[in-house]
């Protein structure tokens, strides 16, 4: 998705709206985000792969700090463009979720470098989810961990489990 961005602002506005394009695009780098920021917490310096190339053998490793670049850049994004997780299906990425990874990832970076602006970077985007009213604490604590409840006013991203697709 994100490889073809182009050709996706290509479809007319009458088949896909520029909101609806935005959406899918910020979506994808949501996850792109999320799962670098699983990689580069767990291992520091990894491999940042943004185009895909069929005749590379591997790519280079890239410092952590063009990692964390490219997840603060995926997530803005994310932010601005994602729905909010009222207008949203369930289990999709929502703008919330993005704000709520960029302030913690602005937290981690914060730890290691002790940087007061990373702190103040995190507060900003947790505001931005804080200011939600679609976020909320639950009235019934209990609710966090009942079926029924899923998906409530406190979860910011699920992965959802649809047993009618199948377990494999």
């Amino acid at each position: 998705v994100i490889n073809n961005e182009n050709k996706i602002n290509e479809i007319p506005e009458s088949q896909l709206s520029k909101i609806k394009k935005n959406k899918f695009i910020g979506e994808a780098k949501f996850l792109r985000a999320l799962y670098y920021f699983l990689l580069v917490t767990r291992f520091g310096d990894i491999p940042l792969i943004t185009d895909i190339s069929t005749n590379s053998p591997g790519e280079p490793m890239s410092p952590a700090a063009m990692i964390w670049e490219q997840i603060e850049n995926d997530l803005t994004f994310a932010g601005n463009n994602c729905l909010s997780s009222v207008d949203e299906d369930k289990g999709r990425a929502t703008s919330g979720a993005a704000w709520a990874l960029l302030g913690k990832a602005h937290l981690f970076q914060g730890s290691v470098s002790q940087n007061p602006d990373e702190y103040q970077a995190a507060k900003t985007a947790f505001l931005s989810v804080l200011n939600d009213p679609s976020y909320y604490l639950e009235s019934r604590y209990l609710n966090n961990f009942e079926e029924e409840a899923e998906n409530g006013p406190e979860s910011i991203f699920e992965i959802e489990f649809n047993a009618a697709l199948g377990y494999s």
